[in-house]
């Protein structure tokens, strides 16, 4: 993408040019925003509308705030805004788009992903614009219908366009995209407020200039035109950011047994992986959790009695992957890591340390704050313990409560101190390490991991495996695969055992191939059936994971859903014999051998998937 030469700023008046839009020539629209902060867009055919807004000392003001404008050669503008600081959040509200769908982008890996309706009612904050909360919890469960974080694409009507808009960096603070039915009460429309800061932390010293992640936004005339020209903005936008690293492929102990693993279970499945999937290129031996003492206290526990740089070196030695699991920002309130200093953690307007709760957890937690040195050591050495031991993939969970606001050592955002601690978990564990993200915050994250899971778990302790839980999956791929080539994709691993059907297995292997090299086994390959085994590592399957781009979805924002679910559980018991929202019935993927293939999706039916080899 190249920015247009004439920049746009708000100082620049532009009177009668922009004083409305439509094919009437007096009154043309023209990309551009006045000094009273009045914003509008030209994009292609479509015109948007809007008013800049700062918020200081608790309320949001217009007409404070400078934007920046450029066109890009696809259509497209990326907006710059800029304020006087401090600031505690940038909003540009756009009423009465014509828009009656969304596709949806939860805060964090395992959120809602997905086309809704437009609501009628959302939460506010008592500013006045939309509350916008889950930064502040990381809790999926509490996804709100009609809001969403650093992208959407929104139906401007039934036979389109769609207008993309998102945020193409989130380094500083997340962008909240949120949509509601029109406060005007005009037929088919919606209110939009891109709200950049939602967690409505103070950003900047008087006499700074606060300069936002920049925004985009682009007609197009398909959702899934829009997503593409999205991916090449963001592709852009990270124009001479280094490559992620490739994920390896292999087995992940978590999907069946979850924390119930020792030591002989791992090294059984070192065997299996040796025999059965590293002839295939899938040479990964994950350790998922279960492995340590605790959270903070990252040590071998009971159950390994060796230690990880003994079962490290009985992976490699093998001439395969060793990979680990770690909660690194989180430490349990009850282990040894979390006495002493409370300054180590992520504190409460009370001075006392935030303590973190998630749904389905019982354990209490504390945040690292990863401004501290001592704080971030927690992680950091063991980390490094374990990279020295031969550790090389590592997967890192619940990196949401990183970006949690609240008082630190340092006077940073979240979304900043999550950054630090991941550039300060690349150091410990090396240039060539691979690091994969897991519930995890998307948009802030890209470029300091080379992984992201993108959705969901697909596999629950404690609950039989459902076929919502695949289409959970589908839908979360349809809606991210734009963050691709920034980031490879992890669609957690497949699953092939019973209680699914030989057709259900089949689905789940051929679109968990769908995003790429990540592709992985979660079943206890020691007991699973050689039929099923097959299944996972049927050639097909192993040609589409071995695409160099993960599948793209036709069809992203064909079904709209008149309500969200926070978990794939729920939706299991709302849909027994299927998916409440119907993801995207059609995929287009090249294979590693060139192949071009085209599955087709029967999502309330027999849950077959028909593949075509174009």
């Amino acid at each position: 993408m190249m920015r247009a030469a004439a920049r746009l700023a708000l100082a620049l008046t532009l009177a009668a040019a922009v004083a409305g839009c439509g094919d009437d020539p007096a009154t043309p629209c023209v990309t551009g925003a006045t000094a009273d902060g009045a914003l509008t867009l030209a994009l292609g055919d479509t015109c948007v509308r809007g008013a800049l807004h700062a918020r200081r000392g608790g309320a949001w003001a217009p007409g404070t705030v400078d934007a920046t404008l450029t066109a890009d050669d696809a259509g497209g503008v990326v907006i710059d805004l800029a304020a006087a600081g401090p600031v505690e959040g940038l909003a540009i509200a756009l009423p009465d788009l014509p828009a009656d769908r969304m596709l949806q982008q939860g805060w964090q890996s395992w959120s809602w992903v997905g086309t809704v309706t437009i609501p009628t009612t959302i939460t506010l904050h008592a500013d006045g614009l939309p509350l916008a909360a889950l930064p502040d919890s990381g809790d999926p469960i509490e996804e709100e219908h009609g809001v969403g974080y650093h992208a959407t694409v929104l139906r401007l009507g039934p036979d389109g366009p769609y207008l993309a808009l998102a945020a193409l960096r989130a380094e500083r603070a997340a962008t909240a995209i949120s949509a509601v039915r029109a406060a005007s009460g005009a037929p088919g429309a919606a209110d939009v407020t891109v709200l950049w800061g939602p967690q409505r932390e103070v950003i900047g010293a008087a006499g700074d200039a606060v300069a936002a992640d920049p925004l985009y936004a682009i007609a197009a005339a398909t959702a899934e035109d829009a997503l593409d020209a999205l991916s090449a903005a963001l592709v852009a936008e990270h124009a001479g950011a280094p490559a992620p690293r490739q994920p390896p492929a292999g087995w992940y102990s978590w999907n069946e047994r979850f924390v119930d693993i020792d030591e002989a279970y791992i090294e059984a499945h070192i065997d299996v992986v040796e025999a059965e999937l590293a002839p295939l290129g899938m040479d990964l031996v994950e350790i998922d959790d279960g492995w340590e003492v605790a959270w903070g206290d990252w040590t071998a526990g009971p159950t390994f009695p060796s230690g990880m740089p003994s079962i490290a070196d009985a992976i490699t030695t093998r001439g395969l992957t060793a990979g680990i699991w770690m909660a690194p920002l989180l430490v349990d309130v009850e282990s040894a890591a979390a006495q002493g200093d409370p300054a180590r953690f992520v504190r409460g307007p009370d001075g006392q340390p935030l303590v973190h709760r998630l749904t389905g957890n019982t354990r209490d937690f504390y945040v690292v704050d990863a401004t501290h040195p001592d704080g971030l050591a927690i992680a950091i050495g063991p980390l490094a313990d374990l990279a020295s031991a031969g550790f090389t993939y590592f997967k890192l969970d619940f990196l949401y409560a990183g970006a949690f606001a609240g008082r630190r050592q340092d006077d940073v955002t979240g979304v900043e101190a999550l950054r630090v601690a991941m550039a300060a978990f690349r150091a410990a564990v090396g240039p060539d390490a691979v690091i994969e993200a897991c519930g995890s915050p998307t948009l802030p994250v890209i470029g300091v991991a080379d992984a992201l899971r993108f959705g969901a778990d697909t596999a629950f302790d404690g609950f039989d495996l459902d076929f919502a839980f695949v289409g959970w999956m589908a839908r979360a791929l349809a809606g991210r695969a734009h963050l691709w080539p920034l980031i490879w994709l992890d669609a957690d691993q497949v699953q092939v055992r019973a209680p699914y059907s030989a057709v259900e297995a089949r689905t789940g292997a051929l679109l968990t191939a769908l995003a790429g090299p990540a592709y992985a086994l979660g079943d206890d390959l020691t007991v699973l059936p050689d039929d099923r085994l097959a299944i996972a590592l049927d050639p097909t399957v192993l040609d589409l994971a071995a695409t160099d781009a993960p599948a793209r979805a036709i069809g992203v924002m064909d079904e709209a859903s008149p309500e969200i679910v926070g978990s794939p559980i729920l939706e299991a018991f709302r849909a027994p014999a299927g998916v409440l929202v119907a993801p995207a019935a059609r995929f287009e993927v090249t294979g590693g051998s060139g192949a071009r293939y085209e599955l087709t999706v029967d999502w309330n039916g027999d849950h077959a998937t028909t593949v075509v080899v174009r």
